[in-house]
C-alpha cells in the first residue's frame, strides 16, 4: 500500500466499514511477516467468515441447550491458538484453528454444551479472546 500511488486505506475508513473485530479478522488471517495488500473483496470475505463463527459460537453456548457438547472442545481451542501464537506468532494459525473449531460447533450433532460446562467453556473462550483481541462470545 502506498500514498503515493493512491491505494492506501486508512485506519479509520477501514473500521467505519467493518467495525474492529472483522478488521482485526482480516489482519490476523495472514502470516505477520507476507506483505499485505489491501483488497476489499476479502476483506468482505473477512467480514463473512467472522459472523459465521460468532453464530456457530454463539448457538453452542446458548443457555437451555442441554446437548452434548464440552467444555474441553473449547478447552483444546485455547490450547492450539495459545501454541500458535507462542510458536512464532502464527496468527493465520490462530485463525484456522478458530475456524475449524466453528465448523466442528456447526457438526456437531446436538449443536449445544451439555449442563453443567458452559462456565468453562466460556472460560477456555475468553481466553482465545485476550489472546487475538477478537469477540467470539460477546460481552455479559
Amino acid at each position: 500500500m502506498s500514498k503515493s500511488i493512491g491505494n492506501l486505506v486508512p485506519l479509520r475508513t477501514a473500521l467505519a466499514a467493518v467495525g474492529p473485530d472483522v478488521l482485526r479478522w482480516y489482519l490476523l488471517d495472514r502470516p505477520y511477516a507476507d506483505r499485505l495488500e489491501w483488497d476489499a473483496r476479502d476483506l468482505h470475505r473477512a467480514e463473512t467468515d467472522y459472523e459465521s463463527v460468532r453464530r456457530a459460537v454463539a448457538a453452542w453456548l446458548a443457555p437451555g441447550g442441554a446437548g452434548g457438547g464440552r467444555a474441553r472442545t473449547a478447552e483444546r481451542l485455547a490450547e492450539a491458538v495459545r501454541h500458535e501464537l507462542l510458536g512464532g506468532l502464527r496468527t493465520d494459525r490462530a485463525i484456522d484453528r478458530i475456524r475449524a473449531f466453528a465448523r466442528e460447533l456447526d457438526r456437531a450433532p446436538s449443536g449445544h454444551l451439555a449442563r453443567g460446562e458452559r462456565s468453562a467453556a466460556l472460560a477456555a473462550l475468553r481466553s482465545v479472546e485476550d489472546r487475538t483481541g477478537l469477540g467470539l462470545v460477546g460481552r455479559p
